[in-house]
């Protein structure tokens, strides 16, 4: 597998689109709204592939010290391989190279113990988002001595 940062725009983002859409819209009777998504042209872009397969996405914000990762997806048939794992760890390897200091993310009710496992802890009451139930998981990072 290989992990990429990739730019807004052109056929690795449209690829991107089309796995954010597959897994974490349409499952829901949802359709991802493309005309808003010019607010990602500042955000950080991180993919996982397979060869020339998509399996991973996900998008990273900074706001300040604060780092916000979101629209986490993994393509179904890559699930249970540490392809979320993967793209996890590289997120906070960036964040802290960045000098964040904490990564939060609404993270669907359904994955908790994905995010428990890798450090992460609950937050905060359960809210609904995109029709579904989630929670703020956060991690604060310890920055690497070298």
């Amino acid at each position: 597998m290989e992990l990429r940062w990739i730019e807004w725009g052109g056929d690795e983002y449209a690829a991107m689109l089309d796995l954010r859409e597959d897994v974490l819209r349409r499952p829901l009777g949802l359709t991802l709204d493309r005309s808003a998504l010019e607010v990602e042209k500042t955000a950080h872009l991180l993919t996982a592939w397979h060869g020339p397969h998509l399996a991973g996405c996900l998008i990273l914000n900074l706001e300040g010290a604060l780092a916000r990762m979101r629209a986490v997806a993994v393509r179904e048939t890559a699930r249970g391989h540490g392809v979320g794992e993967q793209m996890v760890k590289e997120l906070e390897r960036r964040v802290r190279e960045q000098g964040c200091t904490e990564v939060y993310a609404h993270a669907r009710a359904t994955v908790l113990g994905f995010y428990e496992r890798l450090g992460y802890f609950v937050e905060g009451e359960e809210f609904i988002e995109v029709t579904i139930p989630h929670r703020v998981v956060r991690k604060h990072l310890v920055q690497e001595v070298t």
